[in-house]
């Protein structure tokens, strides 16, 4: 009987709890709720961004002249990998043409990016891009950082 009457306390207690408190409880699961529903959205949103970006990305590759189809997706879409991507393609044609300055403006873009991994490589090109300039200083500070 000791026992049975333990478990109704408890019930008791626990159910007091809960009246007392329903509204916090109701408003932090709301909270929640909303909170995962606003992080599934901008998941979802940035997902379908870089999607539309690779397959802009796709289309001015597949081009016989591809460098203002390729500006275009730097432009619209600067903040995605592919954005990023286009910008190195970007700034590897100019580079071939010896069209020095756009290929260090494009450099930049790329180190403006959030891709850490493209950093050093970047840079490294930035000097190259410099160098060919005649501009040894700004060269030699692409190369130290």
């Amino acid at each position: 009987m000791e026992e049975q009457d333990k478990l109704v306390n408890v019930h008791e207690k626990l159910s007091d709890f809960f009246h007392q408190n329903l509204k916090l409880i109701l408003a932090s699961v709301g909270i929640f709720v909303l909170f995962v529903f606003l992080i599934s959205f901008f998941t979802y949103y940035k997902n379908r961004k870089e999607k539309q970006a690779e397959l802009m990305l796709i289309e001015a590759v597949s081009k016989k002249e591809p460098v203002e189809a390729l500006y275009k997706v730097v432009k619209k879409y600067p903040e995605t990998q592919a954005g990023l991507e286009a910008g190195i393609l970007l700034w590897n044609i100019y580079y071939n043409r010896k069209d020095y300055s756009h290929a260090a403006e494009y450099y930049t873009r790329v180190l403006l990016g959030k891709v850490q991994e493209l950093h050093a490589q970047a840079m490294y090109h930035k000097g190259l891009a410099f160098y060919q300039l005649g501009k040894f200083k700004e060269a030699i500070v692409s190369w130290e950082i």
